[in-house]
């Protein structure tokens, strides 16, 4: 009796690890340009707040601060990807057709899409669908105009989830085809798992934000650098100018000057 107690105690507890993992957050690299190295043996979790950072650095932008979690390398780090995909999936509808090596995500803040969109730029062609269900007519026009590259997010929906792999699929060969001209190198997708209440309420949230009526204008992070010297450089020309020109005025040609002292006088001649 107390031997089948202790199997059924071991069952259950593997039962509940296993469910505990198919529905933990993660971050899964469906496909990646040949130059990322992801490093899946990393203990360290990828926190949701350092999402943007890794995003910005895996496409070649500059970040303001170096996230904790150190599984991303590159080995050109000139070369990016021409399109990036990043589908929002809940963690409870992630099946096992998806790759076993994964990146656990800690969540500890809530998906923030719109403030990367924001830090993308205007150089990035960036935008963000609900669900899989898109005929992306002006996926062409996008890819030719970007100056960058091509950021792509979208939401899956409950009803997408039935045929998760099938319809990323069929987003990645619409890309394929139509966008990147060598999937090897110009493509990367990520598939990030997350539940449910940490991407639903900050869509309710950011909608809220389109009823501003006057928002303020995205600056780039540069701006107090360039403001200080500008600043600073104009001030010390215009003080510099203002004391030439006080001198000036307050100068006395026939004392001060060496020039109007020798040409008034006559030069004595020899007799």
């Amino acid at each position: 009796m107390k031997l089948s107690s202790i199997v059924l105690l071991v069952f259950t507890q593997t039962i509940l690890a296993a469910l505990v993992t198919s529905e933990s957050a993660r971050l899964i690299v469906v496909r990646q340009p040949s130059h990322h190295v992801y490093d899946y043996s990393s203990k360290s979790e990828l926190k949701i707040s350092d999402l943007n950072s890794v995003l910005l650095a895996a496409n070649g932008f500059s970040i303001e601060k170096t996230p904790e979690w150190k599984g991303l390398k590159t080995t050109n780090p000139l070369s990016i990807p021409k399109a990036t995909l990043l589908f929002l999936v809940d963690s409870k509808n992630l099946n096992d057709s998806f790759s076993k090596q994964y990146i656990p995500v800690q969540e500890d803040v809530h998906v923030d899409v719109n403030s990367l969109i924001t830090r993308l730029g205007s150089s990035v062609v960036a935008k963000t669908f609900d669900g899989l269900n898109n005929d992306l007519k002006s996926l062409e026009d996008d890819c030719s105009g970007a100056l960058s590259t091509v950021f792509y997010v979208f939401r899956v929906s409950e009803s997408d989830s039935s045929e998760l792999q099938k319809s990323i699929d069929n987003v990645i060969e619409k890309f394929n085809k139509q966008c990147v001209a060598d999937a090897s190198n110009d493509l990367l997708v990520y598939v990030l798992a997350t539940e449910e209440k940490h991407r639903s309420k900050r869509q309710a949230v950011a909608a809220n934000t389109n009823n501003i009526i006057n928002p303020a204008v995205f600056y780039s992070d540069q701006y107090p650098a360039m403001f200080n010297l500008l600043f600073w450089t104009t001030l010390l020309l215009a003080l510099a100018v203002y004391g030439v020109a006080y001198g000036m005025y307050r100068m006395d040609p026939g004392l001060d000057t060496v020039i109007y002292r020798m040409t008034s006088q006559r030069i004595k001649k020899d007799q």
